[in-house]
Protein backbone atom coordinates (compact mmCIF):
# COMPACT_ATOMS: atom_id res chain seq x y z
CA UNK A 1 0.00 0.00 0.00
CA UNK A 2 1.47 3.29 -0.42
CA UNK A 3 0.36 6.77 -0.25
CA UNK A 4 0.95 9.90 -2.47
CA UNK A 5 2.13 12.96 -0.53
CA UNK A 6 -0.95 14.90 -1.97
CA UNK A 7 -3.06 12.64 -0.16
CA UNK A 8 -1.41 12.29 3.35
CA UNK A 9 -1.08 16.24 3.57
CA UNK A 10 -4.35 16.02 3.54
CA UNK A 11 -5.60 14.12 5.49
CA UNK A 12 -3.09 15.96 8.20
CA UNK A 13 -4.67 19.34 7.19
CA UNK A 14 -5.61 20.03 11.47
CA UNK A 15 -2.12 18.48 13.01
CA UNK A 16 -0.24 21.35 14.75
CA UNK A 17 2.55 20.47 12.92
CA UNK A 18 0.77 22.49 9.67
CA UNK A 19 0.02 25.12 11.97
CA UNK A 20 1.91 28.37 11.12
CA UNK A 21 1.80 30.09 14.27
CA UNK A 22 3.50 26.77 15.50
CA UNK A 23 5.97 26.35 13.06
CA UNK A 24 6.86 30.13 12.84
CA UNK A 25 7.85 29.65 16.74
CA UNK A 26 10.14 26.39 16.04
CA UNK A 27 12.99 28.60 13.26
CA UNK A 28 14.52 30.35 16.63
CA UNK A 29 13.87 27.44 18.51
CA UNK A 30 16.32 25.51 15.70
CA UNK A 31 18.24 28.17 15.89
CA UNK A 32 18.93 28.39 19.63
CA UNK A 33 19.69 24.83 19.73
CA UNK A 34 22.79 25.37 17.29
CA UNK A 35 23.83 28.40 18.86
CA UNK A 36 23.93 26.58 22.10
CA UNK A 37 25.83 23.44 20.65
CA UNK A 38 28.50 26.50 18.99
CA UNK A 39 28.49 28.10 22.55
CA UNK A 40 29.17 24.68 24.19
CA UNK A 41 32.30 24.44 21.51
CA UNK A 42 33.46 27.57 22.14
CA UNK A 43 33.44 27.20 26.10
CA UNK A 44 35.43 24.28 26.06
CA UNK A 45 37.98 25.79 23.42
CA UNK A 46 39.02 29.15 25.49
CA UNK A 47 39.24 27.15 28.76
CA UNK A 48 41.34 24.38 27.15
CA UNK A 49 43.51 23.14 30.51
CA UNK A 50 46.67 24.52 29.79
CA UNK A 51 48.57 21.94 31.99
CA UNK A 52 49.68 18.69 31.30
CA UNK A 53 49.35 17.49 35.24
CA UNK A 54 45.96 16.80 33.51
CA UNK A 55 47.30 14.08 31.59
CA UNK A 56 48.37 12.24 34.58
CA UNK A 57 45.31 11.84 36.19
CA UNK A 58 44.93 10.47 39.81
CA UNK A 59 48.26 8.07 39.35
CA UNK A 60 50.74 7.89 41.71
CA UNK A 61 52.88 10.33 39.70
CA UNK A 62 49.96 12.92 40.46
CA UNK A 63 50.18 11.80 44.19
CA UNK A 64 54.38 12.21 44.27
CA UNK A 65 54.84 15.53 43.05
CA UNK A 66 53.34 18.82 44.48
CA UNK A 67 51.99 21.17 42.22
CA UNK A 68 54.61 23.43 42.43
CA UNK A 69 56.78 20.64 40.61
CA UNK A 70 54.68 20.70 38.23
CA UNK A 71 54.71 24.03 37.43
CA UNK A 72 58.31 23.41 36.83
CA UNK A 73 58.89 20.71 35.15
CA UNK A 74 56.09 21.92 32.82
CA UNK A 75 58.02 25.13 32.26
CA UNK A 76 61.26 22.73 31.60
CA UNK A 77 59.09 20.81 28.98
CA UNK A 78 58.61 24.38 27.28
CA UNK A 79 62.09 24.64 27.13
CA UNK A 80 62.47 20.98 25.73
CA UNK A 81 60.40 21.27 23.13
CA UNK A 82 61.38 24.69 21.30
CA UNK A 83 65.21 22.69 22.24
CA UNK A 84 63.58 20.03 20.10
CA UNK A 85 62.28 21.69 17.09
CA UNK A 86 65.33 23.59 16.54
CA UNK A 87 67.33 20.75 16.68
CA UNK A 88 64.42 18.58 14.39
CA UNK A 89 64.96 21.58 11.81
CA UNK A 90 68.06 21.52 11.41
CA UNK A 91 68.17 17.62 10.95
CA UNK A 92 65.50 18.07 8.24
CA UNK A 93 67.31 20.57 6.65
CA UNK A 94 70.05 18.50 6.19
CA UNK A 95 68.01 15.61 4.62
CA UNK A 96 66.54 17.89 2.32
CA UNK A 97 69.60 18.89 1.24
CA UNK A 98 71.08 15.64 0.50
CA UNK A 99 67.88 14.75 -1.08
CA UNK A 100 68.33 17.70 -3.64
CA UNK A 101 72.07 16.98 -4.41
CA UNK A 102 71.06 13.17 -4.42
CA UNK A 103 67.65 12.69 -6.35
CA UNK A 104 67.37 9.27 -6.85
CA UNK A 105 67.32 8.84 -2.95
CA UNK A 106 64.11 10.79 -2.99
CA UNK A 107 61.03 8.99 -1.50
CA UNK A 108 57.90 8.86 -3.49
CA UNK A 109 55.02 12.22 -3.07
CA UNK A 110 52.31 10.06 -2.08
CA UNK A 111 51.58 11.02 1.47
CA UNK A 112 52.32 7.90 3.79
CA UNK A 113 49.99 6.62 6.38
CA UNK A 114 50.09 7.97 9.60
CA UNK A 115 51.85 4.81 11.27
CA UNK A 116 54.87 4.60 8.23
CA UNK A 117 55.11 8.31 8.77
CA UNK A 118 55.14 8.38 13.11
CA UNK A 119 57.92 5.44 11.95
CA UNK A 120 60.03 7.16 9.42
CA UNK A 121 59.95 10.18 11.45
CA UNK A 122 60.88 8.48 14.70
CA UNK A 123 63.86 6.76 13.37
CA UNK A 124 65.20 9.44 11.88
CA UNK A 125 65.18 12.00 14.60
CA UNK A 126 65.23 9.53 17.79
CA UNK A 127 68.79 10.72 17.99
CA UNK A 128 67.78 13.92 17.73
CA UNK A 129 65.07 13.22 20.78
CA UNK A 130 67.37 11.74 23.04
CA UNK A 131 69.49 14.52 23.22
CA UNK A 132 67.12 16.66 23.76
CA UNK A 133 65.43 15.17 26.49
CA UNK A 134 69.49 14.89 28.03
CA UNK A 135 70.36 18.41 27.55
CA UNK A 136 67.23 19.13 29.27
CA UNK A 137 66.38 16.26 31.63
CA UNK A 138 69.59 14.33 32.58
CA UNK A 139 69.30 15.90 36.32
CA UNK A 140 66.25 13.84 36.86
CA UNK A 141 67.67 10.57 34.93
CA UNK A 142 67.61 9.33 39.45
CA UNK A 143 63.28 10.51 40.16
CA UNK A 144 61.49 7.78 38.52
CA UNK A 145 58.21 10.17 39.28
CA UNK A 146 59.63 12.99 37.40
CA UNK A 147 60.86 11.38 34.62
CA UNK A 148 57.50 9.37 34.07
CA UNK A 149 55.84 13.00 34.20
CA UNK A 150 58.28 14.00 31.70
CA UNK A 151 57.97 10.93 29.21
CA UNK A 152 54.63 11.03 29.20
CA UNK A 153 54.13 14.71 28.79
CA UNK A 154 56.89 14.43 25.50
CA UNK A 155 54.69 11.22 24.47
CA UNK A 156 51.42 13.31 24.31
CA UNK A 157 53.50 16.46 22.10
CA UNK A 158 53.93 20.04 22.81
CA UNK A 159 50.90 21.69 24.58
CA UNK A 160 48.72 23.05 21.10
CA UNK A 161 49.17 19.25 20.58
CA UNK A 162 46.35 19.48 23.10
CA UNK A 163 44.57 21.97 22.19
CA UNK A 164 44.39 20.87 18.46
CA UNK A 165 43.10 17.41 19.76
CA UNK A 166 40.26 19.24 21.52
CA UNK A 167 39.33 21.18 17.96
CA UNK A 168 39.59 18.70 16.22
CA UNK A 169 36.90 16.59 18.32
CA UNK A 170 34.67 19.95 18.86
CA UNK A 171 34.61 20.30 14.76
CA UNK A 172 32.21 17.66 14.19
CA UNK A 173 30.04 18.62 17.02
CA UNK A 174 30.07 21.90 15.30
CA UNK A 175 28.95 20.65 12.14
CA UNK A 176 26.45 18.00 13.37
CA UNK A 177 25.51 21.18 14.65
CA UNK A 178 24.73 22.94 11.50
CA UNK A 179 23.51 20.23 9.80
CA UNK A 180 20.45 20.05 12.53
CA UNK A 181 20.18 23.22 12.04
CA UNK A 182 19.36 22.93 8.58
CA UNK A 183 17.41 20.02 8.48
CA UNK A 184 15.04 21.70 10.97
CA UNK A 185 14.51 24.61 8.90
CA UNK A 186 13.78 22.03 5.74
CA UNK A 187 11.40 20.07 7.92
CA UNK A 188 9.32 24.08 8.66
CA UNK A 189 9.43 24.32 5.19
CA UNK A 190 8.16 21.26 3.94
CA UNK A 191 5.41 20.91 6.94
CA UNK A 192 3.77 24.18 5.27
CA UNK A 193 4.78 23.46 1.17
CA UNK A 194 5.08 19.33 1.37
CA UNK A 195 6.49 19.49 -2.03
CA UNK A 196 8.54 22.40 -1.83
CA UNK A 197 11.87 20.44 -2.56
CA UNK A 198 9.82 18.24 -4.70
CA UNK A 199 7.76 15.11 -4.61
CA UNK A 200 8.15 13.43 -1.35
CA UNK A 201 9.04 9.83 -1.42
CA UNK A 202 6.21 7.13 -1.45
CA UNK A 203 5.71 5.20 2.09
CA UNK A 204 6.54 1.35 1.47
CA UNK A 205 4.89 -1.10 3.11
CA UNK A 206 6.83 -2.37 5.26
CA UNK A 207 6.46 0.90 6.93
CA UNK A 208 2.97 0.58 7.36
CA UNK A 209 3.07 -3.16 8.94
CA UNK A 210 5.58 -1.59 11.32
CA UNK A 211 2.71 0.77 12.68
CA UNK A 212 0.01 -0.43 11.21
CA UNK A 213 -3.25 0.79 13.43
CA UNK A 214 -1.29 3.26 15.39
CA UNK A 215 0.01 5.29 11.82
CA UNK A 216 -2.25 8.49 11.13
CA UNK A 217 -2.03 10.46 8.14
CA UNK A 218 -0.38 13.06 9.87
CA UNK A 219 2.47 10.46 10.91
CA UNK A 220 2.95 9.76 7.18
CA UNK A 221 3.19 13.09 6.00
CA UNK A 222 6.24 13.37 8.66
CA UNK A 223 7.42 10.33 7.81
CA UNK A 224 8.19 11.17 4.16
CA UNK A 225 9.46 14.86 5.27
CA UNK A 226 12.07 13.19 7.14
CA UNK A 227 13.24 11.26 4.07
CA UNK A 228 13.57 14.08 2.22
CA UNK A 229 15.63 16.11 4.56
CA UNK A 230 17.67 13.24 5.31
CA UNK A 231 18.30 12.69 1.51
CA UNK A 232 19.01 16.66 1.00
CA UNK A 233 21.52 17.30 4.48
CA UNK A 234 23.46 13.77 2.97
CA UNK A 235 24.34 15.18 0.03
CA UNK A 236 27.45 17.65 -0.29
CA UNK A 237 26.89 21.72 0.42
CA UNK A 238 27.05 22.62 -3.27
CA UNK A 239 23.91 20.72 -3.79
CA UNK A 240 22.76 22.20 -0.29
CA UNK A 241 22.99 25.36 -1.76
CA UNK A 242 22.05 24.96 -5.70
CA UNK A 243 18.68 23.01 -4.45
CA UNK A 244 17.50 25.62 -1.60
CA UNK A 245 17.90 28.56 -4.19
CA UNK A 246 15.96 26.23 -6.78
CA UNK A 247 13.81 25.20 -5.05
CA UNK A 248 12.80 27.86 -1.76
CA UNK A 249 14.57 31.19 -3.65
CA UNK A 250 17.22 31.41 -0.60
CA UNK A 251 20.77 31.28 -1.46
CA UNK A 252 22.30 29.74 1.88
CA UNK A 253 25.83 30.51 0.30
CA UNK A 254 24.81 34.69 0.71
CA UNK A 255 22.75 35.38 3.44
CA UNK A 256 25.72 36.21 5.59
CA UNK A 257 28.60 34.62 7.28
CA UNK A 258 31.35 33.54 4.90
CA UNK A 259 30.09 30.44 3.25
CA UNK A 260 33.58 29.04 2.02
CA UNK A 261 34.85 29.63 5.58
CA UNK A 262 31.74 27.39 6.37
CA UNK A 263 32.37 24.91 3.52
CA UNK A 264 35.68 24.74 4.53
CA UNK A 265 34.68 23.17 8.55
CA UNK A 266 32.34 21.04 6.80
CA UNK A 267 34.90 19.61 4.48
CA UNK A 268 37.43 19.69 6.92
CA UNK A 269 34.84 17.50 9.33
CA UNK A 270 35.19 14.84 6.82
CA UNK A 271 39.04 14.82 6.88
CA UNK A 272 39.30 14.61 10.43
CA UNK A 273 36.54 11.53 10.72
CA UNK A 274 37.57 9.98 7.65
CA UNK A 275 41.19 10.73 6.78
CA UNK A 276 43.25 11.42 10.38
CA UNK A 277 42.98 14.98 10.21
CA UNK A 278 45.25 14.62 6.83
CA UNK A 279 44.57 16.87 3.94
CA UNK A 280 43.13 14.67 0.93
CA UNK A 281 42.30 15.15 -2.85
CA UNK A 282 38.66 15.73 -2.01
CA UNK A 283 39.77 18.44 0.77
CA UNK A 284 41.32 19.96 -1.98
CA UNK A 285 39.52 19.78 -4.66
CA UNK A 286 35.96 21.23 -2.73
CA UNK A 287 37.87 23.67 -0.64
CA UNK A 288 38.20 27.53 -1.85
CA UNK A 289 41.71 27.65 -2.95
CA UNK A 290 42.28 30.82 -0.79
CA UNK A 291 42.09 28.90 2.47
CA UNK A 292 44.51 26.02 1.15
CA UNK A 293 47.80 27.85 0.26
CA UNK A 294 50.05 26.12 1.15
CA UNK A 295 48.97 22.55 1.99
CA UNK A 296 50.03 19.23 0.19
CA UNK A 297 48.28 15.71 0.37
CA UNK A 298 48.93 14.38 3.90
CA UNK A 299 49.38 18.04 5.70
CA UNK A 300 47.80 17.46 8.80
CA UNK A 301 44.88 20.32 9.45
CA UNK A 302 45.78 22.17 12.84
CA UNK A 303 42.83 22.89 15.07
CA UNK A 304 43.80 25.10 17.32
CA UNK A 305 41.95 28.48 18.97
CA UNK A 306 43.36 30.28 16.33
CA UNK A 307 41.13 28.14 13.57
CA UNK A 308 38.19 27.15 15.89
CA UNK A 309 37.31 30.50 17.65
CA UNK A 310 36.85 32.06 13.94
CA UNK A 311 35.26 29.35 12.18
CA UNK A 312 32.69 29.36 15.14
CA UNK A 313 31.96 33.11 14.64
CA UNK A 314 31.25 32.61 11.20
CA UNK A 315 29.51 29.58 11.95
CA UNK A 316 27.10 31.96 14.37
CA UNK A 317 26.79 34.56 11.82
CA UNK A 318 25.27 32.17 9.10
CA UNK A 319 22.79 30.79 11.62
CA UNK A 320 21.37 34.05 12.70
CA UNK A 321 21.49 35.13 9.27
CA UNK A 322 19.51 32.27 7.55
CA UNK A 323 16.86 31.75 10.77
CA UNK A 324 16.02 35.73 9.37
CA UNK A 325 15.79 35.11 5.38
CA UNK A 326 13.79 31.78 6.85
CA UNK A 327 11.36 33.44 8.71
CA UNK A 328 10.81 36.15 6.31
CA UNK A 329 9.97 34.17 3.48
CA UNK A 330 7.63 31.79 5.17
CA UNK A 331 5.88 34.19 7.98
CA UNK A 332 5.83 37.38 6.26
CA UNK A 333 5.08 39.56 9.54
CA UNK A 334 4.03 36.82 11.36
CA UNK A 335 7.99 35.70 11.65
CA UNK A 336 9.67 34.85 15.04
CA UNK A 337 13.09 36.36 15.95
CA UNK A 338 15.89 34.74 18.47
CA UNK A 339 15.37 36.70 20.78
CA UNK A 340 19.11 37.09 21.90
CA UNK A 341 19.89 38.67 18.35
CA UNK A 342 20.81 41.68 19.68
CA UNK A 343 22.80 40.52 22.32
CA UNK A 344 24.67 38.41 20.24
CA UNK A 345 25.33 41.32 18.05
CA UNK A 346 26.60 43.28 20.48
CA UNK A 347 28.73 40.63 21.73
CA UNK A 348 30.46 40.47 18.25
CA UNK A 349 30.76 44.29 18.38
CA UNK A 350 32.88 44.08 21.67
CA UNK A 351 34.95 41.82 19.68
CA UNK A 352 35.36 43.85 17.02
CA UNK A 353 33.49 41.97 14.40
CA UNK A 354 31.82 44.36 12.76
CA UNK A 355 31.17 42.68 9.60
CA UNK A 356 29.61 39.77 11.09
CA UNK A 357 27.72 42.16 13.18
CA UNK A 358 26.50 44.24 9.79
CA UNK A 359 25.33 41.05 8.17
CA UNK A 360 23.10 39.77 10.65
CA UNK A 361 21.92 43.13 11.45
CA UNK A 362 20.88 43.55 7.74
CA UNK A 363 19.44 40.23 7.23
CA UNK A 364 16.90 41.14 10.48
CA UNK A 365 16.35 44.11 8.61
CA UNK A 366 15.02 42.94 5.59
CA UNK A 367 11.52 43.37 4.87
CA UNK A 368 8.70 42.98 6.12
CA UNK A 369 10.78 44.21 8.83
CA UNK A 370 10.55 42.89 12.43
CA UNK A 371 8.14 45.07 15.22
CA UNK A 372 8.94 47.35 17.48
CA UNK A 373 11.37 47.47 19.66
CA UNK A 374 13.69 45.31 17.66
CA UNK A 375 13.40 47.02 14.71
CA UNK A 376 14.44 50.22 16.34
CA UNK A 377 17.27 48.58 18.36
CA UNK A 378 18.23 46.90 14.97
CA UNK A 379 18.56 50.02 13.18
CA UNK A 380 20.89 51.86 15.98
CA UNK A 381 23.28 49.39 16.20
CA UNK A 382 24.10 48.97 12.01
CA UNK A 383 24.14 52.62 11.73
CA UNK A 384 27.04 51.98 14.72
CA UNK A 385 28.55 49.43 13.01
CA UNK A 386 28.59 51.10 9.69
CA UNK A 387 30.10 54.21 11.26
CA UNK A 388 32.82 52.16 13.04
CA UNK A 389 34.02 50.69 9.54
CA UNK A 390 34.22 53.81 7.88
CA UNK A 391 31.32 53.64 6.05
CA UNK A 392 29.07 56.41 7.55
CA UNK A 393 27.73 59.10 5.56
CA UNK A 394 25.68 62.50 5.49
CA UNK A 395 22.76 60.42 4.26
CA UNK A 396 22.96 58.32 7.28
CA UNK A 397 23.51 61.00 10.02
CA UNK A 398 20.01 62.59 8.30
CA UNK A 399 18.43 59.18 8.77
CA UNK A 400 19.78 59.18 12.28
CA UNK A 401 18.78 63.01 13.03
CA UNK A 402 15.34 62.08 11.47
CA UNK A 403 14.69 58.97 13.28
CA UNK A 404 12.13 58.44 15.49
CA UNK A 405 10.06 55.42 16.42
CA UNK A 406 6.97 55.43 17.47
CA UNK A 407 6.70 54.13 21.61
CA UNK A 408 4.80 55.37 24.24
CA UNK A 409 6.90 54.11 26.44
CA UNK A 410 9.14 56.65 28.68
CA UNK A 411 12.05 54.79 28.73
CA UNK A 412 12.26 53.83 25.02
CA UNK A 413 12.17 56.73 24.47
CA UNK A 414 15.16 57.79 26.63
CA UNK A 415 17.00 55.01 24.92
CA UNK A 416 16.42 56.74 21.43
CA UNK A 417 17.61 59.85 22.01
CA UNK A 418 20.07 58.93 23.99
CA UNK A 419 21.36 56.44 20.93
CA UNK A 420 20.78 59.46 18.78
CA UNK A 421 23.09 61.61 20.39
CA UNK A 422 25.77 58.97 20.59
CA UNK A 423 25.44 58.02 16.81
CA UNK A 424 25.56 61.56 16.16
CA UNK A 425 28.59 62.22 18.77
CA UNK A 426 26.59 65.21 19.89
CA UNK A 427 28.55 64.85 23.63
CA UNK A 428 27.14 67.66 24.77
CA UNK A 429 23.32 66.62 24.15
CA UNK A 430 24.25 63.15 24.98
CA UNK A 431 25.87 64.96 28.62
CA UNK A 432 22.79 66.45 29.18
CA UNK A 433 20.48 63.91 28.21
CA UNK A 434 22.74 61.42 31.63
CA UNK A 435 22.24 63.85 33.70
CA UNK A 436 18.19 63.90 33.27
CA UNK A 437 18.45 59.57 33.32
CA UNK A 438 20.56 60.13 36.31
CA UNK A 439 18.27 62.68 38.24
CA UNK A 440 15.47 60.47 37.06
CA UNK A 441 13.37 57.84 39.06
CA UNK A 442 10.92 57.09 36.39
CA UNK A 443 13.49 56.80 33.59
CA UNK A 444 15.40 53.72 35.59
CA UNK A 445 18.72 54.99 34.24
CA UNK A 446 21.27 52.67 35.46
CA UNK A 447 25.28 53.96 34.36
CA UNK A 448 26.61 50.09 34.44
CA UNK A 449 23.87 49.41 31.27
CA UNK A 450 25.14 52.04 29.51
CA UNK A 451 28.65 51.47 30.43
CA UNK A 452 28.28 48.04 28.43
CA UNK A 453 27.43 49.23 25.23
CA UNK A 454 29.92 50.19 22.61
CA UNK A 455 28.22 52.45 20.83
CA UNK A 456 28.10 54.41 24.54
CA UNK A 457 31.92 52.97 24.84
CA UNK A 458 32.92 55.30 22.15
CA UNK A 459 31.50 58.11 23.19
CA UNK A 460 33.13 57.94 26.76
CA UNK A 461 36.50 57.28 24.73
CA UNK A 462 35.65 60.46 22.71
CA UNK A 463 33.98 62.77 25.26
CA UNK A 464 36.00 63.05 28.93
CA UNK A 465 32.24 64.73 30.35
CA UNK A 466 30.35 61.31 29.06
CA UNK A 467 33.07 59.04 30.82
CA UNK A 468 33.22 60.93 34.24
CA UNK A 469 29.53 61.28 34.21
CA UNK A 470 28.85 57.92 33.90
CA UNK A 471 31.46 56.55 36.07
CA UNK A 472 29.83 58.06 38.97
CA UNK A 473 27.83 56.63 41.86
CA UNK A 474 26.11 53.27 40.81
CA UNK A 475 22.30 54.21 40.47
CA UNK A 476 19.88 52.21 42.11
CA UNK A 477 17.40 51.54 39.63
CA UNK A 478 17.15 48.32 37.11
CA UNK A 479 18.30 48.47 33.70
CA UNK A 480 16.10 48.28 30.78
CA UNK A 481 16.55 44.60 29.27
CA UNK A 482 17.63 44.33 25.84
CA UNK A 483 14.58 43.99 22.79
CA UNK A 484 13.60 41.03 22.03
CA UNK A 485 11.00 39.94 19.13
Amino acid sequence: MESSPAEGNAGAASSIFEDPRFQSTSVPIALDLMLTGLDRCRDLMQNVAPTRASSIGNSPVDKALTSREKRTLDAELVSFWADYKAKAYAELDKMMADTHDHPETATETYPLAPELAGNIAGTLLQKVRNEAIKSNFEKYFTDPFKMQYIVTSIRLGPEEYNESSLGSALIPLAVSKLEEFLAALLRIALALHPNTLGELPSIPPDIFKRYQAHISSADILRWQIDQKVITVINGPPAEWQSSIKRRIGIDISEVGGNWSQINEVIQRRHVITHNSGRVDDAYLAKVDSRLTVGLEPGAELVCGKNYVLPALVELETWALCLASYWAKHFFKRDAQYYQFTISRVVDLELKGRWTQAISILQALLREPLPAPPLSGIAKVNLWFCLQQIGQGSEIIDREIAAWKRETEDEVEEFFDEVSRAALLRNYSELAKLIRRGIGSESLKFDKKYYREEPLIQRAMNESPEVARLLYGSTSRTRAPSRPSN
